[in-house]
């Protein structure tokens, strides 16, 4: 197994497919926040049905390169639910879609995520935690890991290797 991480400007399908097909099989690939969809202030004045689309499009072509090659991709997202906008990680494999919600927006004003996302803001949840090869993974987004909480969560689940998306 191998782990890459994927640092790209945006989505495009030729350039993925180009890298997928260089990857072996049964890697996990972590890919950056805002390649799917852009970054957020582009969102904002794009309809909620058009996030969705690109999101789909996305989760689509990665779904069928992890049931081809038995790969785990780790994917953040904006998804829709209820006409409200959420920031996730897509953690894409042959098996199974799960997602991760970030659990802590960044609030700065030049950088405004919490004005613009619905994430639910509460006390730390349990992380997301996948085990290949014997060890453990759990997706993150880079702002989070300003927060001594999220490190103890990963401690107390037992997590070896963190994913970050930033």
């Amino acid at each position: 197994m191998r782990v890459f991480a994927l640092q790209l400007e945006s989505f495009k399908e030729n350039l993925m497919q180009s890298l997928f097909n260089s990857i072996p099989k049964k890697s996990v690939i972590v890919l950056p926040e805002y390649v799917i969809n852009p970054f957020f202030h582009h969102n904002m004045g794009l309809d909620v049905n058009e996030i969705s689309a690109q999101s789909a499009r996305a989760i689509e072509f990665l779904s069928q390169k992890c049931e081809e090659l038995d790969l785990i991709v780790s994917a953040p997202v904006l998804l829709e639910e209820h006409s409200k906008i959420y920031k996730k990680i897509a953690l894409i494999s042959k098996e199974k879609i799960q997602y991760y919600t970030q659990q802590r927006l960044i609030p700065y004003p030049h950088w405004d995520e919490e004005s613009f996302f619905d994430n639910e803001k509460s006390a730390f949840k349990e992380l997301l935690v996948f085990e290949r090869d014997g060890l453990k993974f759990a997706p993150l987004f880079g702002f989070e890991a300003h927060f001594d909480e999220i490190w103890v969560q990963a401690k107390n689940q037992g997590v070896d290797v963190v994913l970050l998306s930033s």
